[in-house]
């Protein structure tokens, strides 16, 4: 009997031991969302982009025959651009739903209808949400639950990251949870580490066997001085007790090394290039715009599309984001630009006007020709030479052309 009961004092022992090592290590860490956006990286990546889609204007376009023209005054553009109806703005609910669609990877806003008409959006919560998938793999109709409430996907603007069956989809919380907890204990451990002054760990060498109760009060200061969140800086030690410092780890060693690294890591997960807040290249900013932002915009065109347009309405109708602010340069490049389109007649000046958000001129739809100075009104069918002062329907130029003096030769 005297064997097994050494045993067990044994086992208690290296059960101590196996406690005192371990203290203030990290145990596998599964992160959520409030744990995401404590890491640097990852809540300013978000933020950048929701914040950039947000604000966004989006717009109506009907498309008769390929030629397509803005409908204003639609009440669905007010709506997702201004007041909807809710308690939230309309950039409000853009950046909530752009936010839980990169961190959760679905975003959802309920379509609240009188007859045909919108009413009103509501932003709604992703945790908030439940989807019921139906059973048959190809013929897809899934329930959305709310609070309870069964609602059909389409009474819903759902947009989904990674999405298999169009009603939910996978953000990078689930896709890359593993990465996010290295970044996170690493985040833990930098806090540690500031909070105890940079204490070093060792080991305690006993002289003599512990009694239990010396055994507890070396564990429970050994944890407060080693604990997660331990603001201890010295433990007093017993008669007979040593203490011996440990050697640095690599992690702790490489601690500033891995902070920039974790930081990379953890825009490459947005696919933000790192680069971008080092005085970046238009290369650079180009390679943001078309990995972060253009995808996240189609996505939402197709599910605005899908949701918001009626049957009768598809193919005529469509929703898009204005994207123009994100392809404004420095003014010297985007004047040169305009000076390339109208030199060669592609682009108007109203037209240049409008991208700079300035007035149109009146009545001035005049297109450059390749005639020197020879104008050609788009809207009226007409050709004007300022050199003679003559105008010309083109109707009436067939059988000959104009020579460079704008009088048409035979």
């Amino acid at each position: 009997m005297r064997f097994f009961r050494r045993n067990k004092e044994v086992v208690k022992e290296e059960d101590l031991a196996k406690d005192l090592f371990l203290q203030g290590s990290s145990s596998d860490t599964v992160i959520g969302r409030n744990e995401a956006l404590k890491i640097p990286s990852i809540s300013s990546g978000v933020n950048l982009i929701s914040d950039i889609i947000a604000s966004l204007e989006i717009k109506l376009y009907k498309d008769e025959g390929g030629n397509i023209e803005e409908v204003k005054d639609d009440p669905r553009t007010k709506l997702l651009n201004d007041e909807t109806g809710d308690i939230l703005t309309g950039f409000e609910m853009k950046k909530a739903i752009i936010e839980d669609y990169l961190l959760d990877g679905n975003g959802y806003v309920y379509i609240n209808k009188k007859g045909n008409n919108v009413a009103s959006l509501h932003y709604v919560k992703a945790s908030d949400v439940y989807v019921n998938e139906g059973q048959d793999p190809i013929f897809k109709d899934n329930v959305i639950v709310v609070a309870g409430e069964e609602y059909k996907h389409y009474e819903f603007i759902t947009l989904n990251r990674k999405s298999k069956n169009g009603s939910e989809g996978i953000g990078i919380i689930q896709e890359s949870n593993l990465i996010l907890s290295t970044m996170y204990n690493a985040l833990e451990f930098e806090n540690s580490q500031v909070k105890t002054g940079g204490i070093k760990k060792g080991v305690i060498k006993s002289m003599k066997k512990l009694s239990q109760e010396a055994l507890d009060k070396l564990k429970e200061s050994w944890n407060k001085l080693y604990g997660k969140h331990s603001k201890e800086t010295c433990v007093i030690l017993n008669d007979g007790l040593d203490y011996k410092e440990l050697q640095q780890t690599s992690v702790e060693m490489q601690l500033i090394e891995n902070k920039k690294l974790n930081s990379q890591e953890g825009y490459k997960l947005l696919n933000i290039p790192p680069n971008l807040f080092d005085g970046p290249s238009d290369e650079v900013k180009r390679q943001f715009i078309d990995g972060a932002i253009n995808p996240i915009i189609i996505n939402l065109e197709a599910a605005l599309n899908k949701s918001l347009i009626l049957e009768k309405e598809k193919g005529k109708l469509f929703f898009a984001v204005n994207t123009k602010d994100l392809s404004k340069g420095d003014i010297e490049k985007r004047y040169r630009a305009y000076e390339i389109g109208l030199k060669n007649g592609f682009i108007l000046t109203n037209e240049v006007r409008y991208f700079e958000d300035l007035p149109e001129i009146a009545d001035f739809n005049y297109l450059r020709m390749n005639l020197g100075e020879v104008l050609y009104d788009v809207k009226n069918k007409t050709i004007f030479t300022p050199n003679t002062g003559q105008t010309h329907k083109s109707d009436d130029l067939k059988g000959g052309e104009l020579n460079e003096s704008g009088n048409k030769e035979q």
